[in-house]
């Protein structure tokens, strides 16, 4: 708030030559906000092949990898007086720092159900799939393929770290 917190004493001599005393607050408006979270394996439920939809076990029955978040806020507001119209009207300018993901932890945020893996589902490797596979005009070239979009998807992994960046002025 105003006039809270740490202070620095200064001595500045106004347009008359006198010495005036001004105490200046540099954390006065500041804000600095963390949030961490350690959240325990989520539930989901095995399946038995990906053809199929028979349940391995009970419904959700099976867990996620425990998983570790660390955000961090930091802000600063600065109170501005504009002069409009024959009256003061305050305005604020505020400045943030937004850190998602601070210690870029690659959390498991979903799994494929078949093999209980987050880079794998499983489809190359079952049984059931190989005849189809195998129908195919190339085989292997369809084995590679499907490899590399596998390889490639980020779809059951946490954001990597963001930083944003925010000026916003309100009136």
């Amino acid at each position: 708030g105003k006039g809270e917190g740490w202070h620095i004493a200064r001595t500045k001599k106004d347009k008359d030559g006198n010495l005036r005393k001004k105490d200046v607050y540099p954390f006065q408006n500041f804000g600095i906000n963390f949030l961490a979270v350690a959240q325990s394996g989520r539930p989901y439920t095995r399946q038995f092949s990906n053809t199929q939809q028979t349940i391995v076990g009970s419904y959700r029955g099976a867990r996620l990898p425990w998983g570790f978040y660390f955000n961090v806020v930091v802000d600063k507001t600065w109170p501005i007086e504009v002069k409009a119209g024959g009256r003061v009207r305050p305005t604020m300018l505020n400045a943030s720092i937004t850190v998602n993901n601070l210690f870029d932890i690659r959390n498991v945020t979903g799994v494929w159900s078949v093999t209980g893996n987050p880079s794998d589902n499983g489809y190359l490797t079952d049984p059931e799939t190989q005849s189809v596979i195998n129908q195919y005009l190339d085989p292997q070239s369809f084995r590679d393929m499907y490899s590399i979009m596998l390889s490639n998807g980020n779809w059951n992994w946490s954001s990597p770290r963001t930083i944003r960046v925010t000026l916003s002025y309100s009136f």
